[in-house]
């Protein structure tokens, strides 16, 4: 438990006790990511799980339907295709997230715009 608070909490005593910022040519490193490389990989990280979510789900519920469709003496009203309609509307959107992020990124980017020039930084609260 100690350790792991050393670990998490207590790591510039760590660095200085090893001296593991000695020996590199740079002093520091500037890591720099834009905002809509964040949002971009944001929006291909959400597609992609739901895609995977989804995908076997579809398979589960197209051997359901057709079981059920099998086994029609049981259910006289025939197979519940809603199941299959939601994964694929799910899959539909998960593709269009990850084929239309350019277009999502710029209307993102004009409500980010339009809210920071509403807000007038000189205006006095």
């Amino acid at each position: 438990m100690a350790l792991t608070y050393w670990f998490i909490f207590k790591t510039e005593v760590l660095i200085d006790k090893f001296g593991l910022d000695k020996g590199f040519a740079e002093p520091s490193f500037q890591f720099k990511i834009d905002v809509s490389s964040i949002l971009q990989m944001a929006l291909i990280i959400t597609a992609t799980i739901i895609l995977v979510w989804e995908i076997p789900s579809l398979g589960k519920n197209i051997f359901y339907v057709w079981q059920q469709s099998r086994m029609g003496f049981l259910n006289p009203e025939g197979a519940n295709w809603s199941p299959i309609i939601i994964s694929v509307i799910r899959i539909i959107l998960a593709l269009l997230l990850i084929g239309e992020r350019k277009r999502i990124l710029s209307l993102l980017e004009n409500k980010r715009g339009e809210m920071n020039s509403s807000v007038d930084p000189n205006e006095p609260e």
